[in-house]
């Protein structure tokens, strides 16, 4: 437990080390925590809440708020269907005249895991109905995500992630996104992982570097404690 609580303090010594060098703003910090909980043989509730910063903890970007309900296929297959609530800053900056955008959106998803040699495969399909607010105007857009994601166990108990996920508008300008991600996780317990990694975005010509912290705490809500009377 010493050992895995030391490469935490590791990486997130590895975090305060990039903020130090973000005078010249290449770095923008995403934030996220991601409870999942198993509620029966094959039924589980999701909560996700992401911050986003272009300036470590300062210069609001974003912020999702996440809901949802799992229902386990088999053993590598998984399919969830939430509700998400997104703000978004959409200047650099504190402009006098910005205006929040605002999106409910709705999402049906599909997630099924392999392996191939020691890496484990995941392919994550989605469907997402956004229900956008700005200002005066309110529209309704579709959105198509594919995500292909491969983790593979480094020494106990790190790991390393790599993924690439396409974003496609299902109207006008097809093609919305392109976001790689590569990072380093560490297992604490059982049930709660630490990932810092960073993010490349592209759209339309333009390209975002991020740092990301994500924790991500996965309880079986199935358990339960005897209790002697």
């Amino acid at each position: 437990m010493l050992k895995r609580l030391w490469f935490a303090v590791m990486l997130m010594s590895t975090v305060a080390a990039y903020a130090q060098k973000s005078a010249d703003e290449v770095f923008g910090y995403w934030y996220m925590f991601s409870g999942t909980g198993r509620i029966s043989e094959h039924s589980g509730i999701q909560a996700v809440f992401n911050i986003r910063f272009y300036d470590q903890i300062k210069d609001f970007n974003q912020m999702i708020l996440r809901a949802g309900y799992n229902y386990q296929i088999n053993h590598r297959a998984l399919f969830a269907l939430g509700y998400g609530y997104i703000i978004t800053d959409t200047k650099l900056g504190n402009a006098t005249d910005e205006v929040n955008r605002k999106e409910h959106q709705i999402a049906e998803q599909l997630s099924f895991r392999h392996y191939i040699w020691k890496f484990q495969l995941e392919h994550r399909p989605r469907l997402e109905q956004r229900f956008m607010e700005s200002g005066q105007e309110n529209q309704l857009l579709h959105r198509a995500r594919y995500r292909l994601q491969a983790k593979l166990p480094a020494s106990t108990p790190l790991y390393l992630v790599l993924s690439e996920e396409i974003f496609l508008n299902l109207q006008d300008h097809v093609f919305g996104q392109n976001r790689l991600y590569g990072g380093m996780g560490v297992k604490l317990v059982q049930d709660l992982d630490i990932q810092l990694g960073l993010v490349r975005a592209s759209s339309n010509g333009i390209y975002i570097d991020r740092l990301q912290l994500a924790f991500f705490y996965s309880p079986d809500l199935r358990r339960r404690t005897k209790v002697n009377i």
